[in-house]
């Protein structure tokens, strides 16, 4: 599952496949979450249909730029402007926004109750080296 930027190719994909795309910028920790999370949803069992799952890695200070793109192509998500960016569908006349990692845990909690979800890891959250919050990370996003 490596990161790429740029469309995504559709010419393998069949139609009783089910697809979820993830973007986000590169050093994001949900990011890196959403992404390890699909990768347990491509693992085969017998009562689920295939599953595939498109990442598309930014760096960060191209972020901003390909959010505005997504929110062109895809309903519902012209309120979303963090890291990760979530959505379903094998072709773009089919996407349907989820959301942001917190999004997609719930979702994916609901619709496949047998997959582990990941805690997310983020450093620097909380009171370190006598100092606030960071706020770039919260609540299953980051922030630009």
């Amino acid at each position: 599952m490596g990161a790429s930027a740029g469309k995504v190719d559709t010419s393998s994909i069949r139609r009783e496949d089910i697809c979820y795309n993830i973007e986000g910028f590169i050093s994001c920790p949900y990011f890196n979450a959403a992404t390890e999370l699909g990768g347990k949803l491509k693992q085969p069992t017998s009562s689920t249909k295939p599953v595939v799952i498109n990442v598309s890695g930014h760096l960060k200070e191209k972020w901003g730029e390909r959010v505005k793109y997504l929110q062109s192509k895809i309903k519902n998500s012209d309120n979303h402007r963090t890291s990760p960016f979530v959505y379903e569908g094998c072709h773009e006349k089919d996407y349907k926004f989820i959301g942001g990692y917190t999004d997609f845990a719930s979702f994916v909690r609901a619709r496949y109750q047998n997959v582990e979800i990941p805690e997310v890891q983020v450093k620097g959250h909380g009171k370190e080296h006598g100092k606030e919050p960071v706020k770039e990370c919260d609540d299953g996003t980051c922030k630009l």
